[in-house]
């Protein structure tokens, strides 16, 4: 079995990101985009990452490597609609061959990314919304929320349909369905899906607050995994500090019942706030807190893994652009995630701690209406209670030019 090593190209192979869901954005969509003409894009760059394969046994090995991408993105709004739609395909090249304690590691991989998003308005009071995204890349998005103890090259699709009604001139729902598939290239076992209803009861205070009720029913099918079910009752409020500042905040307990396991209540809390400052100056941060499944099983290396009931896990993350002149801005970001691992499968195993620390810098300079310079430099570390098999450092710099037309 050839095992994965991972790229973060973000500057370089962005295949839509913004445009989905994310923890960035925990509230429903106001639909305050202008609208965009069918756009085509395209871009290419050259990086270095001093260490290639960070979950494998061995000494840090080092490799410049290659990207490109193309894509188009068209976005339509009407009184009554507004229709969405982006896609890229890219791929990245590794030039050294990267061998680890017997186990090799592929040094191309194609990226690819697709979105559909639809908003019917029926009337005043009734409105459909539809999200479709499909991404395959090297290694999960931390602003995703399912990044762990895995990387490699995976395909990750959902779909999310929903009905929004308002009851009253204060009360409203928002009602809908969503199925994710995540599935991993040439790694075994990690494998999931999941199917979630759920309902939002919004109750307006004031013009500038709105308080909030939410459950969640997921149910999520494992392959080596076991299955679990998770409910949520979560009560929140979404605050426009002004115009162009939203805080949105969510607390309240999951219930969780882990097949051939255990079951339990938690604490889970979900936050995001976006602030426009000013016009030079923009930034987006986001908390989460709760048992997940997404990181139910440590790698070791090439030698196995350890399966767990589940990852009390603490997501937090913070990014900022700030535009230094009409030409050339620059951006940062920090994200933070605590995983502890609990309840071993395998009698007599302790739980696990692990942190993982995600830093990035980078700008971005126009070179002419229609074309850019753009270069990023990220450090990632992560330590654990396992030790060294588990910890490592990595730095990843990247250069690149992208031109739309």
């Amino acid at each position: 079995m050839k095992k994965q090593f991972t790229v973060t190209a973000v500057s370089l192979i962005c295949i839509g990101s913004a445009s989905a869901q994310s923890l960035f954005d925990l509230a429903p969509s106001n639909d305050d985009s202008e609208p965009l003409p069918l756009t085509w894009t395209a871009g290419a760059g050259l990086g270095f990452d001093d260490n290639a394969a960070p979950f494998l046994p061995g000494e840090d090995q080092s490799s410049l490597y290659g990207s490109a991408y193309v894509g188009a993105s068209f976005l339509s709004r009407t009184p009554a609609t507004t229709t969405e739609f982006f896609a890229r395909l890219g791929v990245v090249h590794y030039f050294e061959d990267i061998e680890v304690g017997g186990l090799s590691a592929d040094q191309s991989s194609e990226v690819a990314g697709f979105g559909l998003n639809w908003t019917n308005r029926l009337s005043d009071r009734l409105r459909i919304v539809s999200r479709n995204n499909l991404a395959k890349q090297r290694e999960p998005d931390y602003s995703q929320g399912f990044q762990g103890s895995v990387s490699g090259d995976y395909l990750r699709w959902s779909t999310d349909q929903a009905v929004g009604y308002r009851w009253s001139e204060r009360l409203g729902t928002y009602t809908g369905v969503r199925y994710e598939d995540l599935s991993y290239d040439d790694i075994d076992g990690f494998d999931r899906s999941s199917f979630t209803l759920y309902n939002d009861f919004r109750y307006q205070l004031s013009p500038q607050t709105v308080a909030t009720f939410t459950y969640r029913h997921t149910e999520v099918d494992g392959i080596l995994e076991s299955d679990s079910t998770n409910s949520y009752f979560l009560v929140g409020l979404e605050h426009r500090f002004s115009p162009n500042t939203l805080g949105v905040f969510k607390a309240g307990v999951q219930n969780r019942d882990v097949d051939g396991g255990g079951e339990g209540s938690s604490p889970y809390v979900e936050a995001s706030l976006r602030s426009q400052i000013n016009e030079q100056f923009a930034i987006r941060s986001y908390l989460r807190y709760g048992v997940e499944d997404y990181a139910r099983r440590i790698v070791l290396g090439g030698v196995g893994a350890i399966p767990f009931e589940g990852s009390e896990t603490l997501r937090i993350g913070l990014t900022g652009i700030y535009g230094l002149s009409e030409e050339l801005s620059l951006n940062a970001g920090v994200n933070y995630v605590s995983l502890g691992y609990v309840d071993s499968f395998l009698a007599g195993l302790p739980d696990v701690d692990e942190d993982s620390l995600n830093l990035s810098l980078g700008f971005r300079l126009e070179l002419s209406d229609t074309m850019w310079l753009n270069g990023s430099y990220n450090f990632e570390t992560l330590s654990s209670d396992i030790g060294s098999i588990r910890e490592y450092d990595r730095n990843r710099f990247n250069l690149g030019i992208n031109t739309t037309f």
